[in-house]
């Protein structure tokens, strides 16, 4: 069912999650913890999330949710493993709270399980009869299991690479249960069981892997960054299974800065087509090249420095325009880099699109020969977004 050998071939089927009450169970001080800057309003996120889904099926894209699927895999055999494995996720080790939680969550419906698990439990929920007036000392933080707000970012917490998938092991301690919800879609849903024998990932690594520094280059190559997020020897034993065990040839990590303006590879590099790639500035910088490869059975890598773009050049084989995200201008380069504006999606019959908050980076891909698909944003600065395809 997975297909997966490219970032910019005609997108067939996405996986979703559309925000719900867990956006809206942040508590301030934990927006650090979850990379928000303030609390969103829901219902703008979810008339938002819905433009761009239908914008998505309108081009004959299959929109999946994730929260769907999780609960079509819910049997009365798989439920309680759900559980068992969300309360230990969560970091709840006293047993009187663990059977309490159980307990809880065992007599929910299916639907409104789900929900819960995404959207957090509340202390009042598990002890309801508590001698001490929780609210009142615990008014900034009332939750026993911290909801899922990133939810919505479902390349984070899963990859699809070729005919498989990476399970990801997020970096933050605060997120690690968000991985959880595709493993159990793979372990137990029909439709995606047979992609089971090809995790070349599953999550349960010591060392932290997310899908935003991964990149398909092609059927032969993938590109990861070594970042804040992604540690090297999480990319060491990912390569040493996908090239053991499927048609892959090669990986190759890149080196990036550890902050936060370079959180993932996907927010620097970007590719729209077969022979283009949006970028920020700073990418000229990184040179530092380890190529992962098979050598008769043994995993072996080489280091090397090269310009990104001759590394793009040689393991796609033909020219590669290099778009600033910015263009020329100053200005544009570090407010593109702030709101993400090369995040990408591909559509068919088009090349590739990609979303854009702010105005000047979209004229400046329209100047490139770039179409773009309009998308209102409606809290963004400058009140409109495209994609561009």
């Amino acid at each position: 069912m997975i297909h997966v050998f490219s970032e910019v071939a005609p997108l067939k089927s996405v996986l979703m999650h559309r925000p719900g009450a867990e956006v809206e169970n942040l508590v301030p001080h934990l927006l650090s913890d979850f990379l928000y800057e303030d609390i969103p309003y829901l219902a703008t996120a979810q008339n938002e999330h819905d433009a761009f889904a239908q914008l998505l099926k309108s081009n004959n894209v299959d929109v999946q949710y994730i929260e769907n699927l999780v609960e079509e895999a819910l049997t009365e055999q798989t439920k309680p493993q759900l559980i068992q494995e969300y309360i230990q996720m969560a970091g709840i080790h006293y047993d009187p709270t663990i059977e309490r939680l159980k307990d809880y969550l065992t007599g929910l419906p299916n639907a409104k399980l789900v929900n819960t698990i995404i959207s957090g439990i509340l202390i009042n929920e598990i002890y309801p009869n508590s001698s001490i007036d929780l609210k009142a000392f615990h008014e900034d933080d009332p939750f026993i299991v911290y909801p899922m707000p990133n939810l919505m970012y479902q390349r984070d917490p899963m990859i699809s690479i070729g005919h498989g998938a990476a399970i990801a092991n997020l970096s933050s301690t605060i997120r690690t249960k968000e991985a959880l919800l595709p493993k159990f879609v793979f372990a137990h849903h029909p439709a995606f069981k047979s992609t089971q024998s090809s995790i070349y990932f599953d999550g349960t690594n010591d060392f932290n892997l997310e899908g935003g520094d991964v990149l398909v280059l092609n059927e032969e190559t993938l590109l990861i960054g070594i970042s804040k997020r992604t540690h090297p020897l999480a990319i060491e034993q990912l390569s040493q299974k996908l090239l053991t065990h499927s048609s892959w040839k090669k990986v190759m990590a890149l080196k990036i800065p550890r902050d936060r303006a370079f959180m993932h590879l996907d927010t620097i590099l970007t590719q729209v087509d077969d022979d283009a790639f949006l970028y920020h500035t700073n990418v000229f910088d990184l040179t530092h090249v380890f190529t992962f490869a098979l050598e008769d059975g043994t995993l072996t890598v080489r280091e090397s420095k090269q310009t990104i773009q001759s590394l793009l050049e040689k393991e796609l084989k033909m020219p590669i325009r290099m778009i600033p995200c910015g263009g020329d201008d100053p200005l544009p380069v570090p407010e593109s880099n702030g709101t993400m504006a090369r995040i990408r999606y591909a559509l068919p019959p088009e090349k590739s699109s990609c979303m854009s908050a702010t105005k000047k980076p979209i004229m400046r891909w329209k100047k490139r020969e770039l179409k773009c698909l309009p998308l209102r944003r409606l809290n963004s600065p400058g009140g409109e977004a495209a994609l561009i395809v």
